[in-house]
């Protein structure tokens, strides 16, 4: 039952990769954390019920240094969500330095004493741990919780539940150090069996979750620096609390501007392939974060938003003089469309009724 739980969490977190990692960002530190701890869980599993003691002894050596990442994988983790960057700087090579020793040491000697495992890799788990947790107290004492989206208000929650499980994690890891090394039975510490227990369903849940509650994958809204906005925004219902902070508003009024500007000054709506993730190259703005905005702010999809566009384009087209001189699905192409049927849905859709209904009541 352990090890089916072992390759089902596996197989979940990269089913959560291949589908979410381009949208995400955040998402391949994540990944690559539950990947790290399910290894070095399964590689516990095999050093307590080893059929081949030198066989379970290389892989728990390759397992256990590999784990050693898992707490800079964690920290790289909530940083993203925090900055909503994903980019590494130089000074986050000095983070591969204890892995690095290990591995040297492993290549020196053959085998790391076991002692040094039972204890580096917890150590390394509850120091990244804590410094995560600096990171979101500081994230939290500057007022930067006050999020743009409602579906944000669990990323806090949700960071803190993770940071709670490498804790637990470190803990097992520490126990089972502790009853190896001092004990040498596996059963005599009941309290690691327990803990190991929880870790495995721990990390399942939290798979899970991220399928269940994908904002837990977005990023933290960042404002651009030198940028002030004074004017009063006529878009943010004022029954919202979860927007009523300055910085919502202004990040919120931010996003806004800049889509409303491009829509102007560079018309993507008129290409065939505009859609939500290349419009957010174009705006050099998170593509999740502009599908909230569209969904819980404009209360439309980017679809609509953008098809309302080719509409006014279309009636533009329709009221010059000349327009008479093309067919509809020349002025439905000119427009932005691909093809007539989808330029005569999103017409109805946008104006409720049908574009041969609109002709006939101002063209006759």
């Amino acid at each position: 039952m352990t090890v089916i739980i072992f390759i089902a969490n596996i197989v979940l977190t990269l089913i959560l990769l291949c589908f979410n990692a381009k949208k995400f960002s955040s998402l391949m530190y994540l990944g690559l954390f539950f990947v790290l701890m399910n290894m070095y869980s399964f590689g516990q599993y095999l050093i307590f019920t080893p059929r081949e003691p030198h066989f379970g002894k290389l892989v728990a050596l390759n397992v256990f240094i590999t784990a050693c990442m898992a707490g800079p994988v964690l920290y790289f983790y909530v940083r993203t969500i925090l900055t909503d960057s994903s980019k590494m700087s130089i000074n986050d090579i000095w983070h591969l330095l204890p892995v690095l020793c290990i591995i040297i040491s492993a290549t020196l000697y053959g085998f790391i004493p076991e002692t040094a495992f039972f204890f580096i890799v917890p150590t390394l788990m509850m120091a990244y741990t804590i410094l995560s947790s600096i990171k979101i107290f500081n994230f939290k004492k500057h007022d930067k919780e006050k999020l743009a989206f409602s579906s944000q208000s669990s990323i806090i929650p949700w960071i803190s539940i993770l940071l709670g499980l490498t804790t637990v994690a470190a803990l097992s890891m520490f126990f089972w150090g502790v009853q190896i090394l001092f004990f040498k039975y596996p059963d005599l510490i009941p309290a690691h069996k327990f803990l190991q227990n929880l870790l495995i369903f721990a990390l399942t849940g939290a798979v899970v979750a991220t399928f269940v509650f994908p904002c837990i994958l977005y990023g933290m809204p960042q404002l651009p620096h030198g940028n002030s906005y004074c004017a009063k925004s006529m878009f943010l219902p004022q029954e919202r609390p979860v927007i009523a902070s300055v910085t919502s508003k202004d990040y919120l009024l931010h996003i806004q501007q800049k889509t409303d500007a491009l829509m102007v000054n560079e018309r993507p709506w008129l290409q065939s392939q505009c859609n939500l993730s290349n419009f957010a190259k174009i705006a050099n703005l998170p593509a999740h974060h502009l599908a909230c905005y569209f969904r819980y702010i404009k209360k439309q999809s980017f679809i609509d938003y953008r098809n309302g566009w080719r509409i006014e384009q279309v009636k533009k087209l329709l009221s010059q003089s000349n327009a008479m001189e093309l067919s509809l699905q020349e002025i439905g192409f000119l427009s932005g469309f691909s093809t007539r049927l989808q330029f005569f849905r999103a017409f109805k859709k946008a104006e409720g009724f049908s574009i041969h209904k609109f002709l006939s009541q101002n063209f006759k």
